[in-house]
């Protein structure tokens, strides 16, 4: 079975991120489901088993996930005669052909039974929201970190047709929402579309944690509920600030990578508004009162009006133990697993199409600062 070499040795690092680690500790990981059909997976300290299986960086398949960039990066979108007659095919080429669809993530098995130490000690956690256009499973190898730290980390997969790929309740694949006025859709983008939007992502990222905290029956009995963390990427980022300035005594931490901070609907041409808006509104003007862990890269750090606004967030969260980095030559696609699908390739890929000077340490750096901030913090 094909296992990217830089997985393995991400899996390698010592608890606090650096390398060291004789093997893997085991990590278990399941695939569940909140009362209203929101799909949540979820990695956490495991005891190995015999005969337990590997688990690969899909929830469904490469393929399905192939069908989602497929509607959400090119004009072949879902419903289009395009997409019924290259969906079924890209679909069985990416199952049967990609070296990815033959991957496991090193150290990660199905339904493992959690290594909580003995019944009395309870486990910090963290719930985690992914980027726009994105999935959960972009960041499978980090969450299988910090799960090897002592962490139950559970991803939401959100279903307001933010994510490239999703399923309902149902089991219906719902696709990225391509907004009004833009990518070919008819019609004006509205200067509420994303505020809007970001409210339903919250509310997911929310139903997540009270799920994982007072509803499942495999991890709500050991979780800290003093010491659950908050995080995200990108649009991610931003949701986890939402929800941060909401629910201001829910969370011990927050963890925020590589944020969309500020809405620049100057440049959508088929917007009327051409204002600059914080985002979210509520984070900045209240601010989070838990300490923050920022981590952003070159490239957004170069975008005038996102690191003002950035920058203006950041000077909100007055915790003493709030942190704030750039990751030097970064580009946003950085802080993603397409580090690790690119294998031995990815310095190469990201110096010649991004500048980027060295992928693998970069992210090797995200995973031990994050580790850093997490052991000051919380402590597990």
């Amino acid at each position: 079975m094909f296992t990217p070499q830089f997985a393995i040795d991400l899996a390698n690092l010592g608890s606090d991120g650096r390398s060291g680690a004789l093997r893997p500790r085991p990590v278990g990981v399941r695939d569940l489901r909140t009362p209203s059909g929101l799909r949540v997976r979820v990695y956490y300290p495991g005891i190995y088993k015999k005969g337990a299986r590997a688990t690969s960086w899909f929830v469904d398949s490469i393929g399905d996930a192939a069908l989602g960039y497929l509607h959400t990066m090119t004009p072949v979108q879902s419903g289009t005669l395009g997409f019924k007659v290259i969906g079924p095919l890209l679909r069985v080429a990416a199952n049967a052909l990609a070296p990815l669809s033959y991957a496991h993530v090193p150290g990660v098995f199905r339904d493992l039974e959690v290594d909580n130490g003995n019944d009395e000690i309870k486990l910090p956690a963290i719930v985690f929201s992914h980027g726009l256009t994105g999935t959960a499973e972009e960041h499978a190898t980090l969450f299988a970190h910090w799960a090897r730290q002592g962490f139950i980390v559970s991803s939401v997969q959100h279903t307001d047709g933010s994510s490239s790929r999703a399923v309902d309740a149902d089991g219906k694949p719902i696709y990225y929402q391509h907004p009004p006025g833009m990518k070919g859709s008819d019609g004006m983008y509205p200067a509420d579309f994303r505020p809007n939007q970001i409210k339903r992502r919250e509310a997911d990222l929310s139903a997540m944690y009270e799920y994982m905290v007072s509803k499942s029956e495999h991890f709500s009995s050991i979780i800290d509920s003093k010491r659950v963390v908050v995080g995200g990427f990108s649009y991610g980022a931003a949701t986890a600030a939402l929800s941060a300035a909401t629910h201001r005594d829910r969370y011990a931490a927050c963890i925020l990578m590589d944020g969309w901070f500020n809405l620049d609907l100057k440049s959508i041409a088929s917007c009327e508004s051409d204002e600059q808006l914080p985002f979210p509104e509520k984070a900045h003007a209240d601010g989070i009162d838990c300490p923050c862990f920022f981590i952003g890269s070159d490239e957004f750090a170069h975008y005038t009006h996102l690191k003002k606004r950035t920058d203006s967030l950041i000077a909100k969260c007055s915790h003493p133990q709030t942190e704030s980095h750039v990751l030097d030559t970064t580009v946003h696609w950085s802080f993603m697993d397409l580090v690790v699908w690119l294998s031995s390739a990815s310095n190469f890929v990201y110096r010649k199409a991004a500048g980027v000077a060295d992928a693998q340490h970069s992210y090797k750096q995200l995973f031990e600062m994050t580790s850093s901030f997490l052991n000051k913090v919380i402590r597990p």
